[in-house]
């Protein structure tokens, strides 16, 4: 557009200016004026739009004048926006050491405009012309046209509704038909192409489909087989120091009754008791574990910490011999209403994962810290660790399917799971910081709540 020759027009002008102040100031400075005549001359060559410029020192002394033909002095067209007068600075104490005038050449933006007016008459009469032809021929030829006008109305290149015939007729409407026939063919070949390229694509897009749904059928079932593993695993943590204790009652009875001693019958009791109650437990154990780890259906309103809790109390058998100090810290009640199984094998899963950061590490005061933050309408719940942290370049994988930095030791499913858990059922996110010195998982969850103060 105009407007934009013109921004053009006078960035090229601006830059110039701007590239020659400096070069021109130095010269000055150094008191080269057969330099400054000589750079000037090979500036007016190179730029021919160039049609004035004068060069004066601080007293208005003319340093270096050129005029194209008969310029008038551009200090006298101040309104004139390619009239520049600058002033010359030193570079060093920045105090006025001359002045330049310059002034550029309109003819190219002249040129432009000139140009535009011609194309504008040109398309304005090549559109009246157009128009008093198709007037007449309207006219002329009314009743084949509005015939064929129908037939363009009624058409419809999906349905290829429209047969013509090549036209005999040698006069203008022939002209027209047989060109509207043309692009009628034209349309109908490129709808067919347009068609079968449509059902292809949906074809594409179904098997495509198939694949993506088989793919995530796949995931989901090796993600539940990676939560049973872990599940067992910690039910065998759970179980056992209470299948050592039965054991060794069990072992005391049998000593006792080879020894051929005499066993109080209230002992016995007592041992058969402990014993059941220990059983009992075990049972209660796998109950527990069913329980988080079968899907809500519906959202149910908990107190956020007492969940995290049961998630921790899951992972405690796996730190009995690790001193690692895992915790939930509560500053106050938060009730939310959550899918609570779900949100319990998510944050478990990551308390799993801070617990395996600390394997083969010598640190003092290891901990797993849990907490909770609100903004707006979402609960952050952070779980942070003092472990061996993630490389950068990994945290970026961590949510893709199969990739474990546990190496042989990982599923890579758990926290692909519990990203697409808490996207899906939460409407939320899963956020990672992480250090040499630790990491932070920040897990972002939509959630109705109701905050009590404790």
């Amino acid at each position: 557009t105009m407007q934009q020759f013109m921004k053009s027009q006078e960035s090229k002008n601006d830059l110039l200016i701007n590239t020659i102040l400096p070069i021109i100031a130095l010269n000055i400075s150094l008191g080269l004026e057969s330099a400054n005549q000589e750079y000037l001359e090979q500036i007016v060559k190179q730029n021919d739009n160039l049609e004035f410029f004068e060069l004066e020192d601080l007293h208005k002394k003319v340093i270096y004048s050129y005029k194209k033909d008969a310029v008038i002095h551009p200090r006298g067209e101040i309104s004139n926006p390619n009239t520049y007068n600058k002033t010359i600075l030193d570079h060093i104490s920045n105090d006025k050491i001359g002045f330049i005038h310059l002034r550029f050449s309109n003819k190219e933006l002249e040129e432009v405009k000139e140009k535009n007016r011609e194309t504008t008459f040109s398309i304005f009469l090549i559109t009246f012309v157009l128009l008093i032809l198709f007037i007449v021929l309207i006219r002329r030829k009314f009743k084949d046209l509005k015939k064929l006008n129908r037939d363009l109305l009624n058409y419809d290149p999906k349905l290829n509704n429209l047969t013509l015939t090549l036209s005999q007729r040698d006069d203008e409407v022939g002209v027209i038909h047989n060109t509207i026939r043309a692009m009628v063919e034209k349309i109908n070949s490129h709808a067919q192409e347009l068609d079968e390229m449509n059902q292809s694509l949906e074809k594409m897009v179904e098997e495509r489909t198939k694949e993506l749904i088989q793919k995530d059928k796949i995931l989901t079932a090796q993600s539940k087989q990676a939560v049973m593993g872990e599940m067992i695993q910690m039910i065998a943590h759970q179980w056992r120091q209470p299948l050592s204790t039965i054991t060794l009652q069990i072992s005391n009875l049998e000593i006792a009754k080879m020894l051929g001693n005499i066993i109080d019958k209230k002992q016995e009791e007592e041992t058969l008791r402990q014993i059941s109650d220990t059983i009992i437990y075990l049972s209660d154990t796998i109950d527990d574990f069913q329980t988080y780890f079968h899907p809500d259906k519906e959202a149910t309103t908990i107190e956020i910490h007492e969940l995290l809790q049961k998630a921790v109390n899951f992972a405690l058998p796996r730190i009995e011999s690790k001193d690692v100090d895992l915790k939930v810290k509560k500053s106050k009640d938060i009730y939310a209403n959550v899918y609570i199984n779900e949100l319990v094998q998510v944050v478990l899963n990551i308390v799993n994962n801070a617990i395996d950061s600390f394997v083969g590490l010598q640190r003092k005061n290891k901990f797993v810290h849990l907490y909770v933050k609100e903004q707006n309408n979402t609960l952050q719940i952070y779980i942070t660790d003092n472990g061996c942290g993630i490389l950068e370049e990994n945290i970026a994988k961590l949510f893709e399917p199969y990739f474990s930095t546990k190496g042989k030791n990982g599923t890579g499913l758990g926290l692909y799971m519990s990203q697409k858990i808490i996207e899906k059922q939460f409407d939320g996110k899963i956020d990672v910081q992480s250090s040499p010195e630790g990491t932070t998982f920040i897990v972002t969850i939509e959630a109705v709540q109701d905050i009590l103060e404790t």
